[in-house]
Protein backbone atom coordinates (compact mmCIF):
# COMPACT_ATOMS: atom_id res chain seq x y z
CA UNK A 1 0.00 0.00 0.00
CA UNK A 2 1.38 3.38 -1.19
CA UNK A 3 1.87 5.92 1.58
CA UNK A 4 -1.24 8.04 1.15
CA UNK A 5 -3.42 6.46 -0.95
CA UNK A 6 -6.09 5.54 1.78
CA UNK A 7 -6.13 8.31 4.23
CA UNK A 8 -8.58 11.38 3.59
CA UNK A 9 -7.21 14.58 2.29
CA UNK A 10 -3.19 13.44 2.00
CA UNK A 11 -1.88 14.92 -0.91
CA UNK A 12 -0.31 12.68 -3.12
CA UNK A 13 2.84 13.93 -5.41
CA UNK A 14 2.74 11.60 -8.43
CA UNK A 15 5.19 10.88 -11.36
CA UNK A 16 4.56 11.56 -14.63
CA UNK A 17 5.55 10.86 -18.53
CA UNK A 18 7.28 13.95 -19.98
CA UNK A 19 7.49 12.85 -23.78
CA UNK A 20 6.64 16.13 -25.15
CA UNK A 21 9.17 18.63 -22.61
CA UNK A 22 5.84 20.62 -21.84
CA UNK A 23 4.43 18.37 -19.52
CA UNK A 24 5.05 19.27 -15.55
CA UNK A 25 6.59 16.15 -13.59
CA UNK A 26 4.30 15.96 -10.40
CA UNK A 27 0.36 16.45 -9.61
CA UNK A 28 -1.39 16.92 -6.11
CA UNK A 29 -4.44 15.04 -5.28
CA UNK A 30 -6.41 14.56 -2.60
CA UNK A 31 -8.48 11.14 -2.08
CA UNK A 32 -11.42 9.02 0.06
CA UNK A 33 -10.53 6.28 1.62
CA UNK A 34 -10.22 2.97 -0.03
CA UNK A 35 -14.09 1.40 0.90
CA UNK A 36 -15.69 -1.74 0.04
CA UNK A 37 -18.93 -1.77 -1.74
CA UNK A 38 -21.68 -4.11 -1.57
CA UNK A 39 -20.23 -6.33 -4.57
CA UNK A 40 -17.16 -6.87 -2.85
CA UNK A 41 -15.38 -4.23 -4.72
CA UNK A 42 -13.20 -1.54 -3.80
CA UNK A 43 -13.48 2.20 -4.86
CA UNK A 44 -11.80 5.75 -4.09
CA UNK A 45 -12.84 8.79 -5.44
CA UNK A 46 -9.55 11.22 -6.19
CA UNK A 47 -9.57 14.69 -7.19
CA UNK A 48 -6.68 16.22 -8.91
CA UNK A 49 -5.68 20.06 -10.11
CA UNK A 50 -2.90 19.62 -12.30
CA UNK A 51 -2.44 20.85 -16.09
CA UNK A 52 -0.44 17.73 -16.76
CA UNK A 53 -2.75 16.17 -19.35
CA UNK A 54 -1.00 12.96 -18.39
CA UNK A 55 -0.51 11.17 -15.03
CA UNK A 56 -0.19 7.49 -14.35
CA UNK A 57 -2.44 5.25 -11.58
CA UNK A 58 -0.13 2.65 -9.79
CA UNK A 59 -2.19 -0.65 -8.34
CA UNK A 60 0.24 -2.46 -5.81
CA UNK A 61 0.44 -6.06 -7.19
CA UNK A 62 3.18 -7.90 -6.70
CA UNK A 63 3.77 -11.09 -8.50
CA UNK A 64 0.04 -11.40 -10.18
CA UNK A 65 -2.25 -10.77 -13.21
CA UNK A 66 -4.31 -8.57 -13.84
CA UNK A 67 -6.85 -7.06 -16.86
CA UNK A 68 -8.54 -3.91 -17.03
CA UNK A 69 -12.54 -3.43 -17.44
CA UNK A 70 -12.78 0.28 -18.57
CA UNK A 71 -15.93 2.03 -19.30
CA UNK A 72 -15.64 5.50 -18.87
CA UNK A 73 -18.46 7.79 -17.92
CA UNK A 74 -19.61 10.10 -18.99
CA UNK A 75 -18.56 9.62 -22.90
CA UNK A 76 -15.55 7.40 -23.88
CA UNK A 77 -14.26 10.90 -25.87
CA UNK A 78 -13.95 12.32 -22.67
CA UNK A 79 -10.67 10.44 -21.71
CA UNK A 80 -8.72 7.49 -23.15
CA UNK A 81 -7.10 4.73 -20.10
CA UNK A 82 -4.70 2.21 -20.03
CA UNK A 83 -3.26 -0.65 -17.98
CA UNK A 84 0.03 -2.54 -18.63
CA UNK A 85 2.17 -4.41 -16.05
CA UNK A 86 6.21 -3.93 -15.79
CA UNK A 87 8.13 -6.19 -13.95
CA UNK A 88 5.47 -6.54 -10.75
CA UNK A 89 3.47 -3.47 -11.05
CA UNK A 90 0.38 -2.55 -12.63
CA UNK A 91 -0.09 0.90 -13.89
CA UNK A 92 -3.43 2.62 -15.52
CA UNK A 93 -2.63 5.57 -17.56
CA UNK A 94 -5.64 8.16 -17.99
CA UNK A 95 -5.69 11.04 -20.70
CA UNK A 96 -8.61 13.46 -20.23
CA UNK A 97 -9.82 15.75 -24.20
CA UNK A 98 -7.82 18.79 -23.59
CA UNK A 99 -10.52 21.39 -22.09
CA UNK A 100 -12.96 18.82 -20.75
CA UNK A 101 -14.35 19.26 -16.99
CA UNK A 102 -16.57 16.63 -15.77
CA UNK A 103 -15.83 13.36 -13.99
CA UNK A 104 -14.79 10.02 -15.22
CA UNK A 105 -14.81 6.65 -13.73
CA UNK A 106 -13.28 3.02 -14.75
CA UNK A 107 -12.87 -0.37 -12.93
CA UNK A 108 -9.82 -1.88 -12.95
CA UNK A 109 -10.22 -6.12 -12.00
CA UNK A 110 -7.41 -7.61 -9.93
CA UNK A 111 -6.29 -11.21 -9.90
CA UNK A 112 -2.93 -11.12 -7.62
CA UNK A 113 -2.66 -14.88 -8.29
CA UNK A 114 -3.34 -18.32 -7.11
CA UNK A 115 -4.50 -18.28 -3.68
CA UNK A 116 -6.21 -15.20 -4.15
CA UNK A 117 -9.41 -13.60 -4.80
CA UNK A 118 -10.41 -11.12 -7.77
CA UNK A 119 -10.93 -7.48 -6.41
CA UNK A 120 -12.06 -4.46 -7.73
CA UNK A 121 -10.73 -1.39 -7.39
CA UNK A 122 -13.16 1.57 -8.95
CA UNK A 123 -11.28 4.73 -9.56
CA UNK A 124 -13.33 8.07 -10.05
CA UNK A 125 -11.32 10.92 -11.72
CA UNK A 126 -12.21 14.58 -11.48
CA UNK A 127 -11.18 16.58 -14.26
CA UNK A 128 -11.12 20.21 -14.42
CA UNK A 129 -10.83 22.26 -17.38
CA UNK A 130 -6.83 22.40 -17.03
CA UNK A 131 -6.80 18.87 -17.50
CA UNK A 132 -5.93 16.20 -15.46
CA UNK A 133 -5.61 13.30 -13.19
CA UNK A 134 -4.91 10.18 -11.32
CA UNK A 135 -2.94 9.93 -8.58
CA UNK A 136 -1.68 6.58 -7.20
CA UNK A 137 -3.57 3.71 -5.63
CA UNK A 138 -2.91 0.40 -4.31
CA UNK A 139 -5.43 -2.53 -2.85
CA UNK A 140 -4.68 -5.60 -1.37
CA UNK A 141 -6.72 -8.52 -2.36
CA UNK A 142 -8.10 -11.16 -0.30
CA UNK A 143 -6.73 -14.37 -0.27
CA UNK A 144 -9.24 -17.14 -2.17
CA UNK A 145 -8.54 -20.19 -4.85
CA UNK A 146 -8.61 -18.40 -8.37
CA UNK A 147 -9.46 -19.93 -11.74
CA UNK A 148 -6.06 -20.57 -13.76
CA UNK A 149 -8.37 -19.62 -17.09
CA UNK A 150 -11.36 -17.93 -16.77
CA UNK A 151 -13.60 -15.79 -19.33
CA UNK A 152 -15.45 -12.75 -18.75
CA UNK A 153 -18.09 -11.06 -20.89
CA UNK A 154 -19.37 -7.62 -20.62
CA UNK A 155 -21.02 -4.98 -23.00
CA UNK A 156 -18.81 -2.24 -24.07
CA UNK A 157 -20.30 1.06 -26.16
CA UNK A 158 -18.06 2.64 -28.84
CA UNK A 159 -17.28 6.31 -29.55
CA UNK A 160 -20.16 6.22 -32.38
CA UNK A 161 -22.33 4.67 -29.75
CA UNK A 162 -22.31 0.79 -30.85
CA UNK A 163 -22.75 -2.04 -28.73
CA UNK A 164 -21.02 -5.13 -29.20
CA UNK A 165 -20.00 -8.47 -27.06
CA UNK A 166 -16.31 -8.03 -25.80
CA UNK A 167 -14.99 -11.81 -24.18
CA UNK A 168 -12.23 -11.69 -22.14
CA UNK A 169 -10.18 -14.79 -21.99
CA UNK A 170 -6.44 -15.19 -19.76
CA UNK A 171 -4.29 -16.96 -21.68
CA UNK A 172 -1.36 -18.91 -21.77
CA UNK A 173 0.42 -17.21 -24.69
CA UNK A 174 -1.03 -14.12 -26.35
CA UNK A 175 -3.62 -12.15 -26.03
CA UNK A 176 -5.71 -10.20 -28.88
CA UNK A 177 -8.27 -7.36 -28.91
CA UNK A 178 -11.30 -6.88 -30.13
CA UNK A 179 -12.44 -4.05 -31.69
CA UNK A 180 -16.06 -4.37 -33.88
CA UNK A 181 -15.42 -1.05 -35.44
CA UNK A 182 -12.26 -1.79 -37.55
CA UNK A 183 -12.17 -5.43 -37.38
CA UNK A 184 -9.03 -7.37 -35.76
CA UNK A 185 -6.68 -5.04 -34.21
CA UNK A 186 -3.86 -7.32 -34.89
CA UNK A 187 -0.29 -8.02 -33.59
CA UNK A 188 2.32 -9.86 -35.63
CA UNK A 189 4.60 -11.77 -34.16
CA UNK A 190 6.86 -14.74 -35.88
CA UNK A 191 8.99 -16.85 -34.03
CA UNK A 192 8.21 -16.77 -30.85
CA UNK A 193 9.38 -19.54 -28.41
CA UNK A 194 6.40 -20.22 -25.76
CA UNK A 195 6.71 -18.35 -22.58
CA UNK A 196 8.45 -15.29 -23.82
CA UNK A 197 6.84 -11.73 -23.77
CA UNK A 198 4.53 -11.01 -25.49
CA UNK A 199 2.76 -7.56 -26.77
CA UNK A 200 -0.73 -6.63 -26.71
CA UNK A 201 -2.99 -5.24 -29.11
CA UNK A 202 -5.19 -2.44 -27.64
CA UNK A 203 -8.77 -1.85 -28.82
CA UNK A 204 -8.65 2.46 -28.88
CA UNK A 205 -12.15 2.48 -29.94
CA UNK A 206 -14.17 0.69 -26.70
CA UNK A 207 -10.98 1.90 -23.87
CA UNK A 208 -10.69 -1.65 -24.04
CA UNK A 209 -8.18 -4.42 -24.53
CA UNK A 210 -7.34 -8.14 -23.45
CA UNK A 211 -3.78 -9.26 -22.58
CA UNK A 212 -1.78 -11.73 -21.37
CA UNK A 213 1.17 -11.68 -19.44
CA UNK A 214 4.29 -14.25 -19.09
CA UNK A 215 6.70 -11.80 -17.92
CA UNK A 216 6.70 -8.52 -19.15
CA UNK A 217 4.17 -6.87 -21.28
CA UNK A 218 4.35 -4.15 -23.61
CA UNK A 219 4.01 -0.44 -22.30
CA UNK A 220 2.01 1.40 -24.44
CA UNK A 221 1.90 5.46 -24.89
CA UNK A 222 -1.52 7.57 -25.33
CA UNK A 223 -0.44 10.95 -26.74
CA UNK A 224 -3.63 12.99 -26.79
CA UNK A 225 -7.43 12.66 -27.73
CA UNK A 226 -8.56 14.50 -31.12
CA UNK A 227 -12.41 15.81 -31.31
CA UNK A 228 -14.60 12.64 -32.31
CA UNK A 229 -12.55 8.96 -32.25
CA UNK A 230 -9.24 8.94 -30.12
CA UNK A 231 -7.44 7.77 -33.36
CA UNK A 232 -4.13 9.11 -31.55
CA UNK A 233 -4.35 6.67 -28.96
CA UNK A 234 -3.67 3.85 -31.26
CA UNK A 235 0.25 5.03 -31.81
CA UNK A 236 1.59 1.77 -30.34
CA UNK A 237 4.46 -1.21 -30.44
CA UNK A 238 4.65 -4.01 -32.19
CA UNK A 239 7.59 -6.26 -33.11
CA UNK A 240 8.11 -8.89 -35.64
CA UNK A 241 10.54 -11.49 -34.15
CA UNK A 242 13.17 -13.37 -36.46
CA UNK A 243 14.59 -12.27 -39.78
CA UNK A 244 14.70 -13.93 -43.44
CA UNK A 245 15.56 -17.64 -43.98
CA UNK A 246 18.16 -17.52 -45.97
CA UNK A 247 20.62 -15.33 -43.67
CA UNK A 248 23.31 -17.42 -41.86
CA UNK A 249 22.89 -14.42 -38.56
CA UNK A 250 25.00 -14.71 -35.59
CA UNK A 251 22.86 -12.17 -33.73
CA UNK A 252 18.97 -12.41 -33.11
CA UNK A 253 17.57 -9.47 -35.39
CA UNK A 254 14.02 -8.19 -34.26
CA UNK A 255 11.86 -5.49 -36.93
CA UNK A 256 10.04 -2.88 -34.83
CA UNK A 257 6.62 -2.14 -37.06
CA UNK A 258 5.82 1.35 -36.74
CA UNK A 259 3.41 0.80 -39.74
CA UNK A 260 0.92 -0.26 -37.13
CA UNK A 261 0.60 3.56 -36.50
CA UNK A 262 -2.90 5.26 -37.22
CA UNK A 263 -1.24 6.58 -40.12
CA UNK A 264 0.72 3.74 -41.09
CA UNK A 265 4.42 5.37 -40.11
CA UNK A 266 6.40 6.53 -37.32
CA UNK A 267 5.77 10.18 -38.38
CA UNK A 268 2.69 9.82 -36.43
CA UNK A 269 4.50 10.25 -33.40
CA UNK A 270 6.66 13.49 -33.90
CA UNK A 271 3.04 14.73 -36.05
CA UNK A 272 1.02 14.54 -33.16
CA UNK A 273 3.72 15.85 -30.73
CA UNK A 274 4.93 19.26 -32.62
CA UNK A 275 1.52 19.96 -32.99
CA UNK A 276 0.23 19.78 -29.59
CA UNK A 277 3.60 21.20 -27.78
CA UNK A 278 2.79 24.27 -29.96
CA UNK A 279 -0.68 24.48 -28.46
CA UNK A 280 0.63 23.95 -24.93
CA UNK A 281 2.95 26.89 -25.80
CA UNK A 282 0.29 28.87 -27.28
CA UNK A 283 2.34 29.32 -30.43
CA UNK A 284 -0.76 28.66 -33.09
CA UNK A 285 -4.27 28.30 -32.75
CA UNK A 286 -7.31 25.91 -34.37
CA UNK A 287 -9.02 27.71 -37.24
CA UNK A 288 -6.86 30.13 -38.04
CA UNK A 289 -3.13 28.94 -37.92
CA UNK A 290 -1.69 27.79 -41.10
CA UNK A 291 0.65 24.89 -40.80
CA UNK A 292 3.25 24.53 -43.26
CA UNK A 293 5.74 21.87 -43.38
CA UNK A 294 8.48 20.85 -45.79
CA UNK A 295 8.45 16.90 -45.75
CA UNK A 296 9.15 13.95 -48.27
CA UNK A 297 5.57 12.56 -47.21
CA UNK A 298 5.17 10.64 -43.94
CA UNK A 299 5.26 13.44 -41.87
CA UNK A 300 3.19 15.26 -44.04
CA UNK A 301 0.56 12.87 -44.48
CA UNK A 302 0.55 12.48 -40.16
CA UNK A 303 0.23 16.41 -39.64
CA UNK A 304 -2.54 16.39 -42.26
CA UNK A 305 -4.06 13.81 -40.11
CA UNK A 306 -3.37 15.95 -36.61
CA UNK A 307 -4.69 18.86 -38.88
CA UNK A 308 -7.77 17.35 -39.77
CA UNK A 309 -8.61 16.45 -36.50
CA UNK A 310 -7.83 19.26 -34.46
CA UNK A 311 -9.17 22.24 -37.20
CA UNK A 312 -6.05 23.12 -39.06
CA UNK A 313 -4.72 23.83 -42.89
CA UNK A 314 -1.94 22.53 -43.99
CA UNK A 315 0.72 23.15 -46.90
CA UNK A 316 2.82 20.37 -47.66
CA UNK A 317 6.28 20.89 -49.65
CA UNK A 318 8.02 17.96 -50.92
CA UNK A 319 10.45 17.42 -53.52
CA UNK A 320 8.55 15.82 -57.18
CA UNK A 321 9.82 12.52 -56.92
CA UNK A 322 7.77 11.51 -53.97
CA UNK A 323 5.53 8.90 -54.31
CA UNK A 324 1.90 9.57 -55.96
CA UNK A 325 0.41 7.57 -52.74
CA UNK A 326 1.77 9.97 -50.43
CA UNK A 327 0.54 13.02 -52.58
CA UNK A 328 -2.81 11.38 -52.98
CA UNK A 329 -3.05 10.79 -49.29
CA UNK A 330 -2.76 14.40 -48.50
CA UNK A 331 -4.66 15.79 -50.59
CA UNK A 332 -7.42 13.18 -49.79
CA UNK A 333 -6.85 14.48 -45.86
CA UNK A 334 -7.50 18.39 -47.54
CA UNK A 335 -3.78 19.33 -47.56
CA UNK A 336 -2.55 21.41 -50.18
CA UNK A 337 0.96 20.20 -51.62
CA UNK A 338 3.70 22.16 -53.96
CA UNK A 339 6.40 20.32 -55.35
CA UNK A 340 10.09 21.54 -55.71
CA UNK A 341 12.54 19.98 -58.26
CA UNK A 342 14.04 16.71 -57.43
CA UNK A 343 17.25 17.52 -57.84
CA UNK A 344 17.13 20.25 -54.54
CA UNK A 345 16.07 17.41 -52.40
CA UNK A 346 14.64 18.40 -48.78
CA UNK A 347 16.53 21.53 -49.31
CA UNK A 348 14.50 22.41 -51.72
CA UNK A 349 11.32 22.03 -49.89
CA UNK A 350 12.76 23.64 -46.81
CA UNK A 351 13.52 26.81 -48.87
CA UNK A 352 10.03 26.82 -50.48
CA UNK A 353 8.43 26.51 -47.23
CA UNK A 354 10.36 28.94 -45.89
CA UNK A 355 8.90 31.41 -48.61
CA UNK A 356 5.53 30.21 -47.73
CA UNK A 357 6.47 31.09 -44.07
CA UNK A 358 7.29 34.27 -44.51
CA UNK A 359 4.63 35.40 -47.04
CA UNK A 360 1.47 33.90 -44.91
CA UNK A 361 0.42 35.69 -41.36
CA UNK A 362 -0.91 33.54 -38.87
CA UNK A 363 1.36 30.50 -40.31
CA UNK A 364 3.72 27.91 -38.60
CA UNK A 365 5.93 25.51 -39.04
CA UNK A 366 6.53 22.51 -37.56
CA UNK A 367 10.12 22.42 -38.50
CA UNK A 368 10.60 18.20 -37.83
CA UNK A 369 14.55 19.27 -38.49
CA UNK A 370 14.76 21.22 -35.35
CA UNK A 371 11.80 20.91 -33.05
CA UNK A 372 12.91 19.38 -29.87
CA UNK A 373 9.67 17.91 -29.53
CA UNK A 374 10.67 15.27 -32.60
CA UNK A 375 13.68 13.54 -30.66
CA UNK A 376 11.57 13.97 -27.07
CA UNK A 377 9.05 12.14 -28.17
CA UNK A 378 11.03 8.78 -29.27
CA UNK A 379 13.39 9.29 -26.03
CA UNK A 380 9.68 8.97 -24.00
CA UNK A 381 7.77 6.21 -26.23
CA UNK A 382 9.64 4.52 -28.93
CA UNK A 383 13.09 4.11 -26.71
CA UNK A 384 10.72 2.95 -23.92
CA UNK A 385 8.86 0.19 -25.89
CA UNK A 386 12.44 -0.87 -27.15
CA UNK A 387 13.50 -1.58 -23.80
CA UNK A 388 10.14 -3.01 -22.28
CA UNK A 389 9.74 -5.40 -25.21
CA UNK A 390 13.48 -6.59 -25.06
CA UNK A 391 13.55 -6.57 -21.13
CA UNK A 392 16.42 -4.55 -21.25
CA UNK A 393 18.39 -7.17 -23.02
CA UNK A 394 19.03 -4.84 -26.56
CA UNK A 395 22.79 -4.06 -27.47
CA UNK A 396 21.85 -2.68 -30.81
CA UNK A 397 19.15 -0.36 -32.54
CA UNK A 398 19.56 0.27 -36.47
CA UNK A 399 17.53 3.53 -37.62
CA UNK A 400 17.79 5.56 -40.93
CA UNK A 401 18.51 9.33 -40.80
CA UNK A 402 15.81 11.73 -41.85
CA UNK A 403 15.46 13.97 -39.34
CA UNK A 404 17.71 12.03 -36.83
CA UNK A 405 15.28 12.63 -34.08
CA UNK A 406 14.34 8.77 -33.94
CA UNK A 407 18.49 7.18 -33.41
CA UNK A 408 18.53 10.73 -31.51
CA UNK A 409 15.66 10.01 -29.21
CA UNK A 410 16.54 6.31 -28.68
CA UNK A 411 19.95 6.82 -27.88
CA UNK A 412 19.20 9.72 -25.27
CA UNK A 413 16.82 7.73 -23.53
CA UNK A 414 18.72 3.93 -23.36
CA UNK A 415 22.24 4.78 -23.44
CA UNK A 416 22.39 5.95 -19.86
CA UNK A 417 20.68 2.66 -18.93
CA UNK A 418 23.12 0.50 -20.75
CA UNK A 419 26.60 1.58 -21.63
CA UNK A 420 27.25 -1.28 -23.97
CA UNK A 421 24.59 -0.01 -26.56
CA UNK A 422 25.05 0.59 -29.89
CA UNK A 423 22.91 2.95 -31.82
CA UNK A 424 23.29 3.38 -35.91
CA UNK A 425 22.28 5.85 -38.08
CA UNK A 426 21.56 4.51 -42.16
CA UNK A 427 21.79 7.21 -44.83
CA UNK A 428 21.82 6.22 -48.68
CA UNK A 429 24.60 5.25 -50.12
CA UNK A 430 24.10 8.17 -53.25
CA UNK A 431 23.60 10.80 -50.61
CA UNK A 432 26.28 9.84 -47.69
CA UNK A 433 26.92 13.34 -45.93
CA UNK A 434 27.24 12.14 -42.74
CA UNK A 435 30.09 10.03 -43.88
CA UNK A 436 31.91 13.47 -45.40
CA UNK A 437 30.80 12.73 -49.12
CA UNK A 438 28.26 15.49 -50.88
CA UNK A 439 24.41 15.10 -51.21
CA UNK A 440 22.74 13.67 -53.92
CA UNK A 441 19.53 12.95 -55.75
CA UNK A 442 18.47 9.40 -54.11
CA UNK A 443 15.48 7.01 -54.11
CA UNK A 444 15.14 6.06 -50.64
CA UNK A 445 12.39 8.32 -49.39
CA UNK A 446 12.11 9.45 -45.85
CA UNK A 447 15.88 9.63 -44.59
CA UNK A 448 19.37 11.53 -46.40
CA UNK A 449 17.91 14.83 -46.60
CA UNK A 450 21.35 15.95 -47.80
CA UNK A 451 22.04 17.82 -44.52
CA UNK A 452 22.53 17.68 -41.15
CA UNK A 453 19.53 18.14 -39.01
CA UNK A 454 19.79 20.06 -35.78
CA UNK A 455 17.63 17.01 -34.27
CA UNK A 456 20.38 14.90 -35.24
CA UNK A 457 23.20 14.43 -32.32
CA UNK A 458 25.45 12.56 -33.99
CA UNK A 459 27.99 12.33 -31.06
CA UNK A 460 25.27 9.66 -29.57
CA UNK A 461 25.38 7.57 -33.01
CA UNK A 462 28.49 4.63 -32.81
CA UNK A 463 28.24 4.96 -36.63
CA UNK A 464 26.37 6.01 -39.89
CA UNK A 465 25.74 2.53 -42.42
CA UNK A 466 25.22 3.51 -46.00
CA UNK A 467 23.32 1.83 -47.71
CA UNK A 468 22.39 1.91 -51.47
CA UNK A 469 18.83 2.12 -53.00
CA UNK A 470 19.03 -1.09 -54.88
CA UNK A 471 20.26 -2.86 -51.74
CA UNK A 472 17.86 -1.44 -49.94
CA UNK A 473 14.73 -2.75 -52.38
CA UNK A 474 16.40 -5.98 -51.87
CA UNK A 475 15.91 -6.13 -48.54
CA UNK A 476 12.52 -5.17 -48.51
CA UNK A 477 11.69 -7.32 -51.09
CA UNK A 478 13.19 -10.51 -49.50
CA UNK A 479 11.69 -9.19 -46.22
CA UNK A 480 8.20 -9.94 -47.81
CA UNK A 481 9.18 -12.72 -49.88
CA UNK A 482 11.00 -15.01 -46.81
CA UNK A 483 8.95 -13.29 -43.87
CA UNK A 484 5.54 -12.12 -45.38
CA UNK A 485 6.36 -8.35 -43.81
CA UNK A 486 5.66 -6.05 -46.64
CA UNK A 487 7.65 -2.40 -45.42
CA UNK A 488 9.08 0.29 -47.46
CA UNK A 489 12.01 1.67 -48.85
CA UNK A 490 13.76 3.18 -46.35
CA UNK A 491 12.58 -0.10 -43.85
CA UNK A 492 14.39 -2.22 -46.33
CA UNK A 493 17.76 -0.04 -45.43
CA UNK A 494 17.23 0.01 -42.04
CA UNK A 495 17.00 -3.91 -42.42
CA UNK A 496 19.70 -4.45 -44.70
CA UNK A 497 22.08 -2.44 -42.32
CA UNK A 498 20.96 -4.50 -39.34
CA UNK A 499 21.99 -8.02 -41.21
CA UNK A 500 25.58 -6.75 -41.98
CA UNK A 501 26.19 -5.92 -38.38
CA UNK A 502 24.38 -9.76 -37.83
CA UNK A 503 27.07 -11.52 -39.54
CA UNK A 504 29.85 -10.44 -38.16
CA UNK A 505 31.33 -12.51 -34.96
CA UNK A 506 31.38 -8.96 -32.53
CA UNK A 507 27.69 -9.19 -32.43
CA UNK A 508 27.40 -13.03 -31.77
CA UNK A 509 24.78 -13.54 -29.71
CA UNK A 510 23.37 -10.08 -29.52
CA UNK A 511 20.08 -8.87 -30.48
CA UNK A 512 19.81 -6.15 -32.90
CA UNK A 513 16.71 -3.93 -33.04
CA UNK A 514 15.79 -2.37 -36.88
CA UNK A 515 13.33 0.73 -36.78
CA UNK A 516 10.62 -0.30 -40.17
CA UNK A 517 9.14 3.00 -40.48
CA UNK A 518 6.54 2.71 -42.35
CA UNK A 519 4.58 0.22 -44.96
CA UNK A 520 4.97 -1.29 -48.64
CA UNK A 521 1.56 -0.20 -49.49
CA UNK A 522 2.54 3.72 -49.56
CA UNK A 523 5.24 2.37 -52.54
CA UNK A 524 3.29 1.32 -55.24
CA UNK A 525 4.53 3.82 -57.33
CA UNK A 526 8.35 3.54 -56.85
CA UNK A 527 10.74 1.03 -58.24
CA UNK A 528 9.68 -1.13 -55.07
CA UNK A 529 7.19 -2.66 -56.96
CA UNK A 530 8.88 -2.39 -60.74
CA UNK A 531 8.42 -5.57 -62.50
CA UNK A 532 6.07 -7.15 -59.93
Amino acid sequence: MLAGCATTGGPIHIGSPNPFGYLKKSAVCSTTPIKKEADGSLSTTMIVRSDDGLCEVLVDQPGGKAYASFGVSPAPEHGKAFLYTLDSDTHVTYTPTLGYAGQDKFTVILIPGPGQQRTRLTVTAQVDATGVVIPHAAVTAPAAEVPKKKAVVRKAVTPRGQNFLEKRTLRAIIGIGICVQYGFNNIHQGNIAPGAAKPIAPTWATNAFQQTRTRKSLKQWFYATPRQFGAFCNISSTYRAGTPSEDELKARVLLKLEFFNPLSSVKDRIGTAMVLDAERKGLITPGRTLLVEPTSGNTGISLAFVAAARGYRLIVTMPEGASIERRRMLRLMDAQVELTPARLGMAGAIARANEILNETPDAWMPDQFDNPANPAVHAATTAEEIWVDTAGKVDVVVAGVGTGGTATGIAEALKPRCNTLQVFGVEPAESAILNGDEPGPHGIQGIGPGFCPATLNTKLLDGVITVSEREAIAAARRCARLDGIPVGISSGASLHAALQLAVQDEYKGKTIVAIAPSFAERYLSTPLFTGL
